[in-house]
């Protein structure tokens, strides 16, 4: 979390959900607070860097820091092709994914 990099690594960045492996187990993190949530949450659903920037006690900073982190630890899976990795195409698309 205070390593030298503010935003994504390049092997993670770009048009991507997160999500934290099921397999790994966050109590052996020694993580607290809003962190703490965000992989919890991670934990049960995919979401991408914009979405989880705006998690409460996050910014974009902090949350790319944390996937990062989790990047390192081999806790991060990383889909590009989850539907919350796609940029819509339009408004439309928007609306049509919101239901």
């Amino acid at each position: 979390m205070h390593g030298p990099r503010p935003t994504l690594l390049r092997q993670i960045g770009g048009h991507a959900a997160y999500r934290v492996a099921a397999a790994h187990d966050a109590n052996v993190l020694p993580i607290h607070g809003a962190t703490r949530s965000v992989v919890l949450r991670l934990q049960r659903e995919a979401a991408p860097l914009g979405e989880i920037s705006r998690w409460p006690g996050m910014t974009e900073e902090r949350a790319s820091r944390t996937l990062n982190g989790l990047y390192l630890c081999g806790a991060l899976m990383i889909s590009r092709t989850h539907p919350a990795a796609t940029t819509p195409r339009s408004w439309l698309d928007l609306l049509a994914r919101r239901r």
